[in-house]
């Protein structure tokens, strides 16, 4: 018989995830759902170590004030090195809610020095950029606290529509009310979404996946929804095919009759089989590596 628990291995991959970034405000003794959607929040907000490259919008302004801690986060991005320090100070916090992000899908990056305990200094002015697989958006320099400018809006949808294709909205050529910045603050603190018209009368849904009604991404949410249902549906193969996968590791001398235990190796995404000891504790050898790719 395999033994699988899928939801275990990914709580352990979970809590190491935490400890390894330092986060805080989380609980290891939560409910496995209510960490996983802490966890699937938290993923959202931070931005994977991956070379990518920058594409600086033509109504662009440097801080000249600015200038080192600009040029040290363009050869980090450049690099593929880990530039979320220059995120808010708040990344680590595991109730932190980035409602720009999850409403409009841009970023905003602190320009200070770095502290000599690898903390960013924190800046006024900061960059807001939109940031994908493979680029990073520069859109504009702005204030700290310019979260509703409809300028960085329009300048996407101006120098770079193909990118946020998929959130256009076709055959709708007007909308009211207008919204101006002080009704999307109000919108956006009780968790509101709202679609986004620009001045030549394109209309966007929420180029960052919208708020659901708790104040978290609406897109963390649904990946962690997919990724329930991919857990169970991958138990329920090896639960069906326990009987064959059993029958060729004997066969092959790599068991005998006892259980042995599939565990999920969630970062390589792999289904390592091992043995069981008589203790129930998990042998070194992996007898089968499996993935689904």
């Amino acid at each position: 018989m395999i033994i699988c628990n899928f939801q275990d291995d990914l709580r352990e991959y979970i809590i190491k995830s935490f400890l390894a970034n330092n986060c805080i405000n989380w609980d290891p003794n939560k409910s496995f759902d209510d960490l996983l959607m802490d966890y699937s929040n938290w993923r959202i907000r931070i931005i994977l170590d991956k070379k990518r490259k920058i594409v600086m919008s033509p109504i662009i302004n440097p801080p000249h004030e600015h200038f080192e801690g600009c040029m040290s986060l363009i050869k980090l991005i450049v690099n593929g090195d880990n530039i979320n320090p220059y995120l808010s100070d708040k990344i680590r916090d595991i109730k932190y809610q980035d409602k720009m992000l999850y409403d409009w899908g841009i970023y905003h990056f602190h320009l200070g020095n770095r502290k000599p305990n690898g903390t960013i200094a924190r800046t006024n002015i900061l960059l807001f950029a939109r940031v994908t697989d493979s680029h990073v958006y520069f859109i504009q320099y702005l204030k700290h606290g310019e979260w509703h400018n409809t300028e960085l809006i329009e300048a996407i949808h101006q120098y770079w529509p193909d990118t946020i294709a998929d959130r256009r909205i076709r055959n709708v050529h007007d909308i009211e009310p207008k919204l101006d910045g002080t009704i999307r603050h109000t919108l956006r603190k009780k968790n509101v979404n709202s679609l986004y018209q620009t001045t030549d009368g394109t209309v966007y849904a929420m180029l960052g996946g919208g708020l659901s009604t708790a104040g978290t991404s609406s897109y963390a949410t649904l990946w962690a929804i997919k990724l329930m249902k991919d857990i169970e549906s991958k138990e329920r193969y090896f639960d069906q095919n326990s009987e064959s996968i059993m029958k060729m590791l004997v066969e092959k001398g790599q068991a005998g009759n006892q259980d042995v235990r599939c565990c999920w190796d969630v970062e390589n995404d792999e289904y390592l089989i091992r043995n069981l000891s008589g203790n129930g504790s998990l042998g070194n050898e992996v007898l089968l590596r499996m993935n689904f790719k």
